[in-house]
């Protein structure tokens, strides 16, 4: 859904320690910390976000995404090096050369990696109305987002309120600390997911794409 979007922003690092703060003031432990994009390298504010979540004890891992296309500067890769947080390679057929080089300066620099190959993608289908709740059917639900003080589903559910659909499907983290853990379990068994009636998720529905291919 990204590309639909009229402008694309990064979210302040203020802003993104301050809904951070509060989503561990109301969980036992997060395991994993993903920082996505877009190009996650092309944020100017990477490495304040990385330091501060890497010594919050809460927050098991770090992994970031990228597709190679950014070569990380000297100054985020020292700050990557220093820290817990694992750089996740897309490593895309079209762009193989790319995740070659990120690779081999990551390896050089001492900074831990990981490379995901042989991944594919799925058209998840336009905005409209199935008829069904693909939620149970689909693996992406296990990828819940967190995007500006809200949990949602999966990250197109969060796109999709951003386009402006209003499912209110987002989890406000500054809800009361009881009341949010209730609706926190009942978003991991499918209640809060208006948005699954409107995508094909990556279900049998979906329609296989290249991997990486990108809107012109």
């Amino acid at each position: 859904m990204i590309p639909y979007l009229e402008r694309g922003e990064n979210i302040p690092f203020e802003e993104f320690k301050r809904d951070l703060d509060e989503l561990l003031s109301k969980i036992n432990r997060l395991y994993r910390l993903k920082i996505h994009g877009g190009e996650a390298l092309l944020h100017p504010e990477i490495c304040e976000i990385v330091k501060y979540a890497d010594k919050l004890k809460k927050i098991r891992s770090i992994r970031i995404a990228t597709n190679g296309t950014v070569l990380p500067s000297e100054r985020v890769l020292k700050c990557l090096k220093e820290s817990k947080a694992v750089m996740q390679i897309s490593d895309y057929p079209a762009f193989a050369d790319r995740a070659d080089r990120t690779e081999r300066i990551l390896r050089e620099h001492g900074v831990k990696y990981v490379r995901l190959i042989g991944q594919k993608w799925q058209d998840m289908g336009d905005i409209k109305n199935r008829g069904a709740n693909r939620f149970s059917e689909c693996s992406i639900t296990r990828c819940t987002s967190f995007y500006k003080g809200k949990i949602y589903v999966c990250s197109r559910a969060a796109m999709m309120e951003e386009y402006g659909c209003n499912f209110f499907d987002g989890i406000d983290v500054y809800t009361e600390k009881k009341e949010f853990r209730r609706e926190l379990t009942g978003l991991y068994n499918g209640k809060h997911c208006k948005a699954c009636f409107f995508c094909d998720g990556d279900t049998a529905f979906a329609k296989e794409i290249t991997a990486g291919e990108q809107l012109l």
